[in-house]
């Protein structure tokens, strides 16, 4: 994919851009461009915005938006639904360092307190 210049992490911009992988298998997700159109008056309307600054944008409107796609397994992501699902990956990975450094340093103060008894018994 295209390597951005631009910086800002919140943009929908930058989200495109990045690369990004898939939940279920792991395989870089391409970006796919939604189109669809929509009347006022029916019941899928309630999903999209008909108004922009302020006023009507008409009773026939034609909706853009961009998804991610799997090429392996086919599945389908929102922008929004996969910035949640990186976030999540990102906390649990920061949750298991921090349990892993724990218990290495329970590990080492374990080794320390052993060897400090072996010392004693020698003496």
């Amino acid at each position: 994919m295209i390597k951005a210049v631009k910086k800002d992490s919140g943009s929908v911009y930058y989200m495109r851009i990045k690369k990004h992988a898939c939940p279920n298998c792991s395989s870089q997700l391409k970006v796919i461009k939604m189109k669809k159109t929509v009347k006022a008056n029916t019941e899928e309307a309630v999903k999209f915005n008909f108004t922009a600054a302020g006023h009507s944008l008409g009773e026939k409107v034609k909706f853009i938006w961009y998804e991610f796609k799997c090429p392996e397994c086919e599945s389908q992501f929102t922008e929004d639904a996969l910035r949640k699902i990186e976030k999540k990956a990102k906390k649990d990975a920061a949750k298991a360092k921090k349990a892993e450094k724990k218990a290495a340093k329970a590990a080492a103060k374990e080794a320390k307190k052993a060897d400090a008894q072996e010392i004693n018994q020698d003496i």
